[in-house]
């Protein structure tokens, strides 16, 4: 019987070091397992460099440099207001000194640069984080004059230092409603005069909501009532500019209306409806709204210029009309006119500027009618 004999001693060398090698291959496994089990625990989408690529493209980023408390429950949500200590810097390492250090907003109502406003609601209270931006989350293409270029891109370092509830307006008294909606409002007003009418309709929106609740009954002074019902029809004044900027004339005409149900001899209300009217191509209803804004401000240069250039386009409108109408009839083209001067401040008529024409075309049957 052959004698069993165990293995070679260089099997046994090559079986230690097989085990050796899966045994620190699995460690190696396992501390990069965890590794990544701790980076999903900050947070799931950061890359290997602790940097969260907040919309996907590189342009919005956040990275933890001192973890805050809680959890991701613990992130402030929209409309809680938010106190951050910030600073920012630009991509050569300068300093910025364009915003203060300390800053308290209403979280996602428009009140600062889109940038911010996404990177602190991935924040945890506490936490401390650098946040990089490219222009378009930044203050694009105008930058600011306290120290941020055109077309700039920022980094900033932001400490999310408290979170608190979003107000509710049944609690408020008519004073602090008026001092949050004016705040929102003015907020807006910034935005508009830098061009980003979407911001600014944001901000005026949010203002409505401290103005706009009409049932409840506010104590005080009863000029409270009177105060917040006044700043209501600015805002929805400033909003009607706005949507009108972005070619939302509906919206824009239903913001004017709010304005006019309740103050119908608004010049600036009356001025904005002809503006958007004259947009819809409803050049008799924008005569109508024009003219009745000048009633009340006679004065008014903006309105006399527009009020005179719809005219213009009116009679230009009704030469073409005739002109067609004589063509149909197979006449011979109208003798030419000398044109109608109309002092400043004063207009024709809509109603007889429509009776002249229809008199006009009358004649033009009749006399067709005793050609044959």
């Amino acid at each position: 019987m052959a004698e069993r004999r165990g293995p070679a001693m260089a099997d046994v060398e090559q079986l230690a070091r097989s085990v050796v090698s899966d045994t620190i291959e699995r460690a190696k496994s396992d501390a990069k397992l965890q590794r990544e089990l701790d980076a999903r625990r900050r947070d799931p989408e950061s890359d290997d460099d602790g940097w969260l690529d907040i919309v996907g493209n590189g342009q919005l980023k956040k990275k933890v440099l001192t973890p805050g408390s809680g959890d991701r429950e613990s992130r402030p949500r929209r409309s809680q207001v938010v106190t951050v200590e910030l600073s920012a810097r630009l991509a050569d390492g300068r300093q910025t000194g364009a915003l203060p250090a300390r800053l308290t907003f209403g979280l996602g109502d428009g009140e600062v640069i889109t940038g911010l406003d996404m990177a602190v609601g991935l924040m945890q209270p506490g936490e401390t984080a650098d946040v990089f931006m490219e222009p378009r989350f930044a203050y694009g293409e105008r930058g600011l004059e306290e120290g941020v270029p055109p077309n700039a891109s920022l980094t900033f370092t932001v400490r999310l230092v408290d979170v608190q509830p979003e107000p509710k307006y049944e609690e408020m008294s008519a004073q602090e409603r008026l001092v949050v909606g004016n705040a929102k409002r003015d907020r807006g007003n910034w935005w508009f005069k830098r061009d980003d009418f979407n911001h600014a309709i944001q901000c005026y929106r949010r203002a409505l909501d401290f103005f706009d609740n009409e049932t409840d009954e506010f104590t005080g002074l009863p000029d409270d009532v009177h105060v917040l019902f006044e700043e209501r029809l600015k805002v929805h004044n400033n909003m009607a500019a706005a949507q009108m900027k972005l070619e939302a004339f509906d919206a824009a005409l239903r913001s004017v209306q709010v304005v006019l149900s309740c103050q119908p001899h608004n010049v600036k209300a009356l001025y904005r409806k002809g503006k958007i009217l004259i947009a819809q191509g409803k050049l008799s209803e924008a005569a109508e709204a024009l003219t009745l804004a000048l009633t009340h401000s006679p004065d008014n240069r903006t309105v006399q210029a527009e009020l005179s250039r719809l005219q213009a386009r009116q009679r230009k409108l009704a030469e073409e009309q005739k002109s067609l109408y004589r063509k149909m009839l197979g006449l011979p083209p109208a003798e030419p006119k000398p044109a109608v001067t109309v002092a400043p401040g004063k207009s024709i008529p809509v109603k007889l500027l429509a009776c002249g024409v229809a008199c006009a075309l009358a004649a033009i049957a009749v006399s067709k009618m005793n050609l044959f």
